[in-house]
């Protein structure tokens, strides 16, 4: 701030620090020229004579106007510093003055904002949460649990072996091996109808009370277990895959079980 109030000082006068220096200049020529001119400084024959001359000739004529150009100049500075420090304090008050209007202004936006947002609120359908319970969460919990069980007796399953027309007097160790299978295949139909059974073709019936069409899934859960496609299963998807068009039904309701049209 002072060092532009410094700046500022010669334009009080119309002038600039260039015009200053130039003033400077010219006044310490004519003092040179005016005291070569003194009878003194031309009779001094020495260099020390010659400086002696010139100190007289600053006393006496050039110390008075110098102190009176500096006091002048001085008050200019003072002058100067105090429309700075004015001019400084209009600008930082119109800023502050500025600031605080945007301020308030965002003040009013942010809460014409909230008003607007708790309306929106208020009148914005509410979103409850799927119950935990519901058809569809039910249907693929149902679906995963038959698919690891399926999975599970596959891993395990005995070598197939079925009585073959074409062997009307199999080996003993062939009977055996029929049995085995046969016994290992009745057990899982026993473990799913006391298992799943009932579950699935509940569930299936809930969809067709809805009016979701189910096709032959319920009368075939009631006889047998599903017929499952595993994962990279070439009918994988396809009709056959019953456990995947089980699955497919949920995909008919919405989180509360309403059933979802498209028109």
């Amino acid at each position: 701030m002072i060092l532009r109030a410094l700046a500022d000082t010669p334009k009080l006068v119309s002038s600039n620090w260039v015009a200053v220096g130039v003033s400077i200049v010219v006044l310490v020529a004519t003092f040179t020229i005016r005291v070569r001119r003194q009878q003194s400084y031309r009779e001094a024959l020495e260099w020390r004579g010659k400086l002696s001359a010139m100190r007289d000739h600053w006393l006496r004529d050039g110390f008075i106007s110098v102190i009176v150009t500096t006091i002048v100049w001085l008050l200019l500075f003072a002058v100067s510093l105090t429309r700075t420090v004015y001019t400084d304090h209009q600008q930082i008050s119109a800023k502050t003055s500025m600031l605080g209007q945007e301020r308030d202004s965002a003040r009013v936006e942010r809460d014409a904002l909230k008003a607007e947002n708790e309306e929106l609120r208020k009148h914005s359908p509410r979103v409850e949460k799927e119950p935990a319970d519901s058809l569809r969460r039910r249907t693929f919990r149902l679906a995963k649990e038959v698919y690891d069980f399926a999975e599970e007796r596959a891993a395990h399953a005995p070598p197939f072996a079925a009585p073959n027309s074409n062997d009307p007097s199999p080996t003993e160790e062939t009977k055996r091996a029929i049995k085995i299978s046969q016994d290992y295949a009745r057990e899982t139909e026993t473990l799913y109808k006391e298992r799943y059974r009932d579950r699935l073709v509940g569930i299936v019936k809930e969809y067709e009370a809805k009016g979701v069409p189910a096709y032959w899934l319920a009368n075939d859960f009631q006889q047998r277990p599903p017929a499952i496609a595993f994962f990279g299963s070439g009918y994988e998807g396809s009709p056959m895959d019953e456990l995947y068009q089980f699955k497919q039904l949920a995909y008919h309701v919405d989180a509360h079980d309403h059933l979802i049209t498209f028109y």
